[in-house]
């Protein structure tokens, strides 16, 4: 998860090397078994970042999906 964001802060805003990285990075937070604590946090992140930049549909899309599966990954870290 480190090395995808730091492609996603090195890529230009707009390209497709970043909707990718996003796409990738959505994909191994909802992953089996499930990530460390640590890469959730860096996706979280990574991910809020990407939704400051709304002129980019499918990175958002796809950044919002990571932030919803995370959230299920981290009332398995958290119980209440």
């Amino acid at each position: 998860m480190e090395k995808l964001v730091k492609v996603l802060h090195k890529s230009t805003f707009h390209s497709d090397l970043q909707r990718n990285t996003v796409w990738a990075m959505s994909n191994l937070v909802r992953g089996k078994p499930t990530p460390d604590w640590d890469h959730i946090k860096l996706g979280i992140l990574a991910f809020v970042q990407v939704l400051k930049i709304p002129q980019f549909d499918e990175a958002v899309i796809d950044a919002l999906w990571g932030i919803s599966w995370s959230s299920g990954i981290i009332n398995s870290f958290f119980p209440y």
